[in-house]
């Protein structure tokens, strides 16, 4: 994954279906002035400098080619980085149960169109995970 507006790549550890922390936060991050506010997907990813962050889907997109995150918390998350995605390991893959079938579709979707040469115009959004879309019906 990679951050619009900050540039920086990241890979998702975890997700909430909506915005969960505070007003004070929300404000300080302007998160009332992106398209879907607080009421969308938000994402707690791991950044090569070696923090973590909650990201907004608004504000993410598929990194365009594969690249694994220096992080010292990615072994905590990730059993290996396979081709074009990280593995989660097995306590991850307890918390979002239904991720490791998404997160391969995904992939397979967005590099094996990458590599046939048939790729849009800059890098792909990321799709909302079912899980999410069945709750904001």
């Amino acid at each position: 994954m990679r951050h619009k507006r900050s540039g920086y790549n990241c890979v998702v550890y975890g997700w909430d279906a909506k915005c969960t922390m505070g007003l004070e936060w929300i404000t300080t991050m302007r998160v009332h002035q992106l398209p879907n506010g607080p009421n969308q997907p938000f994402y707690n990813v791991l950044v090569p400098d070696g923090t973590s962050r909650y990201a907004a889907q608004d504000n993410l997109e598929l990194h365009p080619s594969p690249l694994e995150i220096s992080h010292p918390e990615v072994g905590r998350y990730f059993s290996e980085f396979r081709d074009s995605h990280y593995t989660a390991n097995e306590q991850l893959q307890i918390c979002y149960p239904e991720d490791l079938a998404h997160t391969t579709r995904i992939t397979q979707e967005l590099y094996s169109t990458l590599s046939t040469g048939s790729e849009q115009e800059g890098p792909a959004e990321p799709q909302m995970h079912p899980a999410v879309k069945s709750q904001s019906h």
